[in-house]
């Protein structure tokens, strides 16, 4: 039973963080940046936790996203 509400809840914060960042939570395209925006937001919260001296700064992470894109918009297909 519990693991059914956080399942439950954990879809409604991903809807949430689409919403908030401007997606549409009600289509799959919606679900998976909802998603994504919580993982990062998860993992993000857990290095600090672990290791708040060395966990990314919000410069080094949009630097990282930065180079996944141009990797990703430079390979042909």
């Amino acid at each position: 039973m519990r693991k059914a509400i956080i399942a439950e809840r954990t879809e409604d914060a991903r809807a949430g963080l689409a919403r908030l960042f401007g997606g549409d939570e009600g289509d799959d395209a919606g679900r998976s940046v909802g998603a994504l925006y919580q993982a990062l937001l998860i993992g993000i919260a857990a290095q600090s936790l672990i290791d708040g001296e060395t966990a990314p700064s919000g410069s080094e992470l949009a630097e990282g996203l930065r180079r996944i894109t141009s990797v990703r918009d430079a390979t042909p297909g």
